[in-house]
This record gives structure tokens, C-alpha cells and sequence, in this order.
């Protein structure tokens, strides 16, 4: 039997109506595209003036000599990256007892839909001399200058006739340091090229801080990976909630360094440990101290520790 011009009708309304739906699943999978497109690249324009940020604070605490801390001003700069620009500013305000200069760098920029976004990070910066926080040893033990710079050298040690001198920490009875007589430049550490690891630790401030003080002046523990020789050396320094740390390690030392002596609180950092084939001096390896039911965050973003 032949469709009626009705059932013809029909027909055509119902093709319609389906090509009506499919249209409107088609302009929704291209907004749901798109949306997620856009959202990728607002995601990877965030995580790039976060890397500005952690770089600019970074710049900032690699200053090599007092008068270049002294200077440290605020200021701004602007850079591009893949069609964006980011306007990056930082700003210092000196803090006493302890010194320091608290900083903030905030990064700025204008997405595709014109819309402002930023990013904000703050830290702070050690009031410090890095001629002197480079000594590996403790006062007590420095003597007097070799003459042919400002080296400084412990009065135990003992010449080896060859150019060098030995010398056995109080505080580390395994590790023997060697120094070059001609420069006063730790070398060798158990007889192993030695390599230098240092940073600072902070106890958190407001609602980071943890309920109770601690002494951070003996807190710093390095752990080597299992088979390897335990041979290192740490000294520390600072004030009630800023320190600085250093350690010597032997090249190509694997392991953690690590918190000890305190508890009820976090220890946030901003490594990524363990340690593997260390071969060369790291700097800026930070940690701060917080509340243990706070997180971990700014400058220091990892959690290292919950003790």
C-alpha cells in the first residue's frame, strides 16, 4: 500500500526533529571542545607565572655579596611566553629581629577571552653574608686566615705535607674534611670530591606557626641510600625562627636530608628527594616548619615531613 500524504509528512517531521537533536549534540560536544581547550590553556598560563614567580624569588636569594642583599629593591619586569605576556612585579619589606626582607611577587596576565588574571608568591630572604654561611665549620674551631685569601681554616687541622690539610669535625667523628692549603677551599671529604648542599629553615608565621618553639639549631639529618658510605657534615646558624644550613656531602652521594628533634608539626619544602648522583653544589634547598594542621604552600610547597 502506498504511504498517505500524511504518513509522508510524518516521516519528514520525524527526520526533522532528529537532525534538529543531532544539531544541537553537535554545537553542544563543540562548546564542551572548545570550554576544554580553553580551560588547558588558562591551566598551563597559570602554572608558567607560577614557574616566574618561583624564579624571580630564586634570583632574588642568589645574591653574592652583603651589599647585593642591602640592595635588593622592589621592581617589575615583563615577559613573554607562546603569545602571552606576564607582567611580574616583586616587592621587599625588611623585617628585624630576625633580618630579613619578606618578598612578594605576583604575576600578572590577560587570557584570550581579555580576561585578568594573576598569581601571587611569597617568601623571605636571609639577612646574611654568603662569604661567611659559605664556612663549613663551626666558630669555635676557625684560626686564622691563610694569606693568599680570606679563607678560614679550624686550628685542628693538621698539614699532610702535600698541599693539604685534614680535619675531623667534634660533631662528626667519621667524616674526614680536606682543605687546600693554597686556597683554604674544602675539597675532599673522606677522600671523596665534596659537595656542598645548602638552604634555609624557617618556622612558619601566622597561622603556619607551629604552637611551640622549637631549636632549630641542631635538627638537620642526612641519611644516605643504603650501601653507600655515611660520610657528611652539616653546620647551621641563625636566629629563634630563620636559619641557615649547610652540609658537604661526598660526590655522587645519593639519600634525604631530612628534620629531627621535633614534633607536632610539618616540615614543608620546596626539593625533590631523595637525592640521587648528586655531582654538583645545590643551593636554595629550603624547608619551613609549620602547624601540623595546616598545608604546605608558597615557596616551600611539598610536603617533606609529619612528625
Amino acid at each position: 500500500m502506498e504511504p498517505t500524504f500524511k504518513q509522508k509528512g510524518g516521516v519528514l517531521i520525524e527526520a526533522l526533529i532528529s537532525a534538529a537533536v543531532l544539531s544541537v549534540g553537535i554545537l553542544a560536544i563543540t562548546k564542551m571542545q572548545t570550554t576544554m581547550a580553553r580551560s588547558s590553556i588558562d591551566s598551563n598560563q597559570q602554572n608558567k607565572a607560577i614557574i616566574l614567580a618561583q624564579e624571580k624569588i630564586e634570583e632574588l636569594r642568589n645574591f653574592s655579596t652583603k651589599a647585593a642583599y642591602t640592595n635588593l629593591s622592589n621592581s617589575s619586569d615583563t615577559l613573554s611566553s607562546k603569545d602571552t605576556t606576564y607582567t611580574r612585579t616583586w616587592s621587599l619589606t625588611p623585617n628585624t629581629d630576625p633580618n630579613y626582607k619578606a618578598v612578594q611577587v605576583a604575576v600578572a596576565w590577560t587570557t584570550a577571552t581579555n580576561e585578568s588574571k594573576s598569581v601571587q608568591l611569597n617568601s623571605i630572604i636571609a639577612d646574611h653574608d654568603p662569604m661567611d654561611s659559605a664556612r663549613l665549620f663551626a666558630i669555635s674551631d676557625f684560626a686564622s686566615k691563610y694569606e693568599q685569601n680570606s679563607s678560614l681554616a679550624p686550628n685542628s687541622a693538621t698539614d699532610q705535607g702535600d698541599g693539604t690539610s685534614d680535619y675531623t669535625p667534634l660533631n662528626a667523628p667519621n667524616s674526614t674534611l680536606t682543605y687546600d692549603n693554597s686556597t683554604g677551599d674544602l675539597t675532599l671529604i673522606n677522600d671523596a670530591t665534596a659537595i656542598k648542599i645548602s638552604g634555609s629553615i624557617t618556622l612558619g608565621a601566622g597561622q603556619d606557626k607551629p604552637p611551640t618553639s622549637f631549636d632549630l639549631t641542631q635538627t638537620v639529618v642526612v641519611t644516605s641510600r643504603e650501601g653507600q658510605s655515611d660520610s657528611s657534615y652539616c653546620t647551621q646558624s641563625g636566629s629563634e625562627s630563620l636559619f641557615t644550613y649547610e652540609c658537604v656531602v661526598n660526590n655522587s652521594w645519593s639519600g634525604t636530608i631530612s628534620l629531627s628533634g621535633i614534633s607536632g608539626v610539618k616540615v614543608c619544602t620546596n626539593t625533590t628527594q631523595a637525592y640521587s648522583d648528586v655531582v654538583g653544589t645545590l643551593t636554595s634547598q629550603d624547608y619551613q616548619v609549620i602547624d601540623s594542621s595546616m598545608s604546605c604552600s608558597g615557596s616551600t610547597p611539598t610536603l617533606h615531613q609529619s612528625l
